[in-house]
């Protein structure tokens, strides 16, 4: 009787272990996830940082012209202010003017529901971003300036174009 007793409650901690250790292995895959998704959203930020101050090149034209614009002309920094993460003063854009021409691309500004160019109310998510890139149509259905340039982009750069700007920069 002692014998079945004891050979029950090794049986009840054994299945106790095997709990346990099936909730650690679903959290160490959770976490595993985690940090996988961290590294590939760091990483696009990271590609988005290179295409936006143009040490990845994109190809862009003028609305209305058929010749594609030099690499160096294109970068979006040439024209808007870099405003670095934490508050921190906006520095001038890469063409050396005290204001930036484009305006300041920060995660709150984009994301505020704000009237622009005299327009209702809108914000920018990642699909209306890259549609204003590609067509200068922005979220409220206004056409922006011809002085920006109209992009081709492709999805996953445009992609990664949000995800620096949209997580801010450093």
């Amino acid at each position: 009787m002692l014998y079945a007793a004891r050979r029950r409650a090794g049986a009840t901690a054994r299945v106790r272990a095997e709990k346990r250790m099936r909730k650690t292995d679903a959290r160490l895959g959770a976490l595993c996830a985690a940090l996988a998704l961290v590294a590939c959203e760091s990483s696009d930020a990271q590609r988005g940082r290179q295409l936006f101050t143009g040490e990845k090149a994109l190809f862009a034209r003028m609305a209305g012209h058929e010749t594609g614009l030099p690499a160096l002309a294109s970068r979006c920094v040439n024209c808007h202010a870099v405003e670095p993460i934490r508050g921190a003063a906006v520095s001038a854009p890469a063409s050396g003017a005290d204001q930036p021409f484009g305006g300041v691309l920060s995660p709150d500004r984009l994301r505020e529901l704000r009237s622009r160019r005299g327009a209702p109310p809108s914000q920018f998510n990642r699909d209306s971003l890259c549609r204003l890139l590609r067509t200068g149509v922005d979220p409220a259905q206004v056409i922006i300036s011809s002085s920006m340039p109209r992009y081709e982009v492709s999805d996953a750069d445009c992609f990664s174009l949000w995800a620096y700007l949209s997580a801010g920069r450093k």
